[in-house]
């Protein structure tokens, strides 16, 4: 058995939990993570006063004409915890502090259960993002021959080229951003237009190559985000059936390259690093080690009118 005195955090844990990273996971390049500590937080809104053409002339020795940002409290919102624990046999532990290669269990559960709640906020983002009710009155299916996997009608480039428009027409600002799970982006590495745009850049020896740098330099952004987690879809038990993170969707937007609350974007990971830790205890009843993994966060698309999306992308 265990008791409350024993557990505690550990403080080189929580180090490698805080600065770990997966570099197959998008979520937080979508959506990037901003510090949030206040007690009732809120997100800001933006409206289009900012638009208004203002009455900025001043006459000598007069006041200068005051205007109201287009910024306004939007809806608050609760920061919420997410939390995974993984137990480690005595005996594991043990072997691996004696073996000749010494490793860290410790340090390896922790990763792996950074790794799983990764995935779940991976997943959550993706179902947000990737979801037509979330941007219901900027959102297009491709059908038939506009589909990109079908060869000599489809046109993605002009298709996302609309889109950036689409978004600038909203909110002033061209799209930055493009994100695509890896199985429309395999469909795009061969469609013919974008081979057609980037083959001068090949040799016999060494063939152009469609990476997401090209494909961001072909439709004009920042950056292609390219989504390749997979997860089990079926419960614990069944048979695996592993099933893309992010489907058959293409979302153009506009990601701030400076993230601040105070500023315009798709959305943004509210985060506070003051509860992020890692616990460890040993179980007596059980002969075990838990490691405890606890992050605090609340992803939010903060902007509809930043992001337009296309479904059903691919067959």
């Amino acid at each position: 058995m265990s008791n409350e005195a024993d557990i505690r955090v550990s403080q080189s844990l929580t180090e490698y939990s805080v600065g770990y990273s997966n570099t197959q996971f998008i979520a937080e390049l979508a959506l990037p993570r901003v510090i949030e500590r206040r007690t009732n937080p809120f997100a800001y809104t933006w409206d289009k006063d900012n638009f208004l053409l203002q009455d900025d002339l001043r006459a000598p020795a007069t006041k200068s004409n005051a205007v109201t940002i287009g910024l306004s409290k939007g809806s608050s919102f609760v920061l919420q915890e997410h939390a995974l624990h993984s137990d480690i046999p005595i005996e594991d532990y043990n072997a691996a502090k004696d073996a000749d290669a010494r490793w860290d269990l410790k340090r390896d559960h922790t990763k792996m259960v950074n790794d799983m709640l990764l995935l779940r906020h991976e997943y959550d983002v993706a179902a947000a993002l990737f979801n037509a009710t979330t941007f219901a009155s900027y959102t297009a299916a491709l059908t038939g021959n506009d589909r990109w996997d079908v060869v000599g009608t489809s046109d993605p480039v002009g298709k996302v080229l609309d889109a950036i428009e689409a978004v600038r027409q909203q909110i002033g600002i061209d799209a930055n951003t493009v994100i695509i799970g890896k199985t429309v982006f395999r469909k795009l590495q061969n469609h013919p237009d974008i081979l057609d745009r980037i083959k001068y850049g090949g040799n016999t020896m060494k063939p152009a190559d469609v990476t997401a740098a090209a494909l961001a330099s072909i439709f004009n952004v920042d950056k292609v985000l390219v989504g390749g987690a997979v997860y089990n879809s079926n419960p614990q038990g069944k048979a695996a059936s592993m099933t893309d993170v992010w489907g058959k969707y293409c979302l153009v937007c506009y990601v701030n390259p400076n993230p601040s609350p105070m500023s315009p974007s798709l959305g943004y990971n509210y985060y506070n690093p003051d509860f992020e830790k890692v616990r460890e205890w040993y179980k007596e009843e059980e002969e075990a080690w838990r490691v405890e993994v606890k992050k605090k966060y609340k992803p939010m698309i903060n902007s509809a009118v930043s992001g337009y999306l296309y479904q059903t992308v691919i067959s």
